[in-house]
């Protein structure tokens, strides 16, 4: 038997390990406690001994949790496109398994189960890229019998729920960078280096409204004030109570239950907040939505004095960089209403609420900055690792030039050197 070594948490995997025959809710062996051994690998099962443990989250969000046993073939069912039980792929396919291909698929499940959904992609881009060379390889060489192996391994990894869950992610993130562009947005009020766009079709009743902001305070500030639930509602008088945890992925997930009194009535959020570390460039993008796969969360039951409202905002924090301080937030929300709602009204409540938001953003940001603050000694301890990824963050974005909300970038910089490409619709 052979020592399967365990990365740490963010470290990219380099040997992943094998299994098979379990559903992808589980961990895979790169996030149990202790090493797992293999009794032996013959040509088409791979048998692990040992028990696999749950990961922090059991059952990842985007992952269904009846995979496809790609090393058997023949006892799990196959997935469609759409994520339902399908038919087996072609038997000249389906027959040939690789174990290497199941090696990339368990790499990319690790880094999944731990949210690394960026470093996941990367894996399986590169692992589908090295297949499609070695099936080229082989065909011009006249060697069939490779190409079909070689071809196999593609199917079996884009067939796999991993692929779809970190697709469906990547996605995600592709559409955070959307907040870059104001192309669909119309000015609707500026001040103080902010300024607040709104989108409202005709006759829809949904809207949205686009905020770039200045703030003066390093990102690690911005993100302390809501991420240290238990001291908000000293800060916040309208709170019935501190958030409650219902998930955590630390640091990059965390579901959250949340009561607001509002009159007679308690206004109820249940989030979900998804983050993408960028030390490349250097920004922080963040997901906050109602809208999100429950499998891993105990959800509160609703009850008739909660009205549950539903939530979807697309965040970037942008340290302003190049040696400069102070952070720049790009943030689109969406709203939906029961009635139609005209740009004029939108527009007059935009103008209303507008200083008000950007004011208690930025007193907020300020007061966590403020030295002695119980806030300065929470992201001194940093028991999630939450501001380690922001120092991370504002270390990259020190390395290149300053931007501003006259200055921002595109949206090339939420490029990849490699993808995964969207699984092609069934005849």
């Amino acid at each position: 038997p052979r020592r399967v070594p365990v990365p740490a948490m963010g470290a990219a995997c380099t040997k992943p390990d094998c299994c098979s025959s379990r559903p992808v809710g589980q961990a895979s062996a790169l996030e149990a406690q202790s090493n797992l051994q293999f009794d032996e690998a013959v040509e088409d099962k791979v048998f692990l001994r040992g028990p696999i443990e749950m990961g922090p989250l059991g059952s990842p969000a985007g992952v269904s949790t009846e995979a496809p046993d790609s090393l058997g073939g023949d006892a799990s069912p196959k997935l469609s496109h759409d994520g339902a039980t399908a038919s087996a792929t072609p038997k000249s396919i389906a027959s040939v398994r690789s174990i290497e291909a199941k090696m990339e698929e368990e790499g990319a499940e690790g880094l999944f189960q731990q949210n690394l959904v960026v470093r996941a992609e990367a894996v399986l881009a590169a692992a589908i890229s090295r297949f499609r060379e070695q099936e080229e390889e082989a065909e011009a060489s006249g060697q069939e019998d490779k190409a079909l192996k070689a071809r196999s391994a593609i199917e079996q990894l884009r067939i796999s729920p991993v692929y779809r869950a970190v697709l469906k992610r990547m996605e995600q993130f592709e559409g955070i960078g959307k907040a870059l562009q104001v192309a669909e947005f119309k000015l609707a009020w500026e001040c103080e280096g902010s300024k607040l766009w709104i989108h409202c079709p005709s006759g829809c009743n949904w809207f949205e409204y686009r905020l770039v902001c200045s703030v003066d305070a390093p990102l690690s500030a911005c993100v302390a004030y809501n991420n240290e639930f238990d001291l908000l509602p000293k800060h916040e008088p309208f709170l019935v109570g501190a958030p409650k945890v219902l998930a955590d992925g630390f640091p990059l997930r965390l579901v959250s239950h949340t009561l607001i009194s509002f009159l007679l009535f308690r206004l109820e959020l249940v989030t979900e907040i998804f983050r993408y570390p960028d030390t490349d460039f250097g920004f922080l993008a963040e997901t906050i939505s109602s809208d999100f796969r429950t499998d891993d969360v105990d959800m509160p039951p609703k009850r008739m004095r909660n009205v549950r409202l539903g939530v979807n905002t697309r965040t970037i924090w942008m340290p302003v960089g190049g040696g400069q301080p102070g952070t720049l937030l790009i943030q689109v929300t969406r709203g939906e209403l029961g009635i139609p709602i005209t740009e004029r009204l939108l527009s007059f409540g935009i103008n209303q609420v507008g200083a008000s938001l950007v004011k208690n953003l930025r007193k907020s940001a300020k007061m966590a900055a403020e030295p002695g603050s119980e806030y300065e000694e929470r992201m001194r301890r940093d028991v999630n690792g939450v501001y380690a990824e922001c120092k991370k963050i504002e270390d990259a974005a020190a390395q290149r030039v300053a931007v501003s909300p006259e200055s921002l970038p595109g949206v090339d910089i939420f490029e990849r050197a490699s993808k995964l490409q969207p699984v092609a619709p069934g005849p």
